[in-house]
């Protein structure tokens, strides 16, 4: 599995990647929507991370991207702000899940191990 993890906070990118590849999971980050872009229509990802707020493109712009262009991938959105409407947006433009931050990085693992055995069903 290889996942893109985008989010404008360095700290969570390291983190996350860090414990992810624990997991053995590969990692790539980029700190905000346009590098994440750019990033997807260059290499190939099984799933993305991404933080709601961001400056530039925000991760509701970067999700509808992906949906409506890039490429088919889930993506978990991660979000400082628990607003009912942010995650019911997130969901409703296609996000596979939605975490409030701090979150406990085994949680994104399972989530992710999750999304993995789902496309592997689907395959």
């Amino acid at each position: 599995m290889r996942v893109l993890v985008v989010d404008d906070e360095k700290n969570i990118r390291e983190s996350v990647e860090r414990y992810l590849k624990t997991e053995k999971i590969e990692t790539v980050t980029a700190e905000n929507g346009l590098s994440a872009k750019r990033l997807l229509q260059e290499q190939v990802f099984s799933a993305g991370i991404v933080d709601l707020r961001m400056p530039g493109m925000d991760g509701l712009e970067l999700l509808k991207w992906i949906r409506e262009q890039g490429p088919r991938l889930p993506v978990i959105m991660i979000s400082a702000y628990g607003e009912i409407r942010d995650a019911v947006e997130a969901m409703k433009l296609g996000a596979q899940d939605y975490i409030v931050k701090p979150f406990d990085p085994e949680e994104l693992g399972v989530r992710l191990k999750k999304i993995e055995e789902i496309k592997c069903i689907m395959v």
